[in-house]
């Protein structure tokens, strides 16, 4: 069956050639980005609680949510 537009033309289908970075590798580059911000505090012990936030963050997208579109779309380089 042929998928068409709201103006009735065919769509073809789109298929990315992109690599899906696994989750844990974006909490990890999204932990370290939040650790290289300038209100950030440059201590050893600021890594727990900057896994806290980003934890929670990714909790707060849900399993549905597209957690890999949308930390690719924020982290720089993916």
């Amino acid at each position: 069956m042929a998928v068409v537009d709201w103006l009735g033309l065919q769509l073809d289908r789109v298929e990315s050639t992109a690599l899906l970075f696994a989750l844990d590798d974006l909490r990890g580059d999204l932990i370290d980005q939040l650790l290289l911000g300038s209100v950030i505090p440059a201590r050893a012990n600021q890594r727990i609680p900057a896994t806290r936030i980003v934890d929670a963050f990714l909790r707060g997208l849900g399993p549905w949510a597209g957690a890999h579109h949308v930390l690719r779309a924020i982290i720089p380089g993916h």
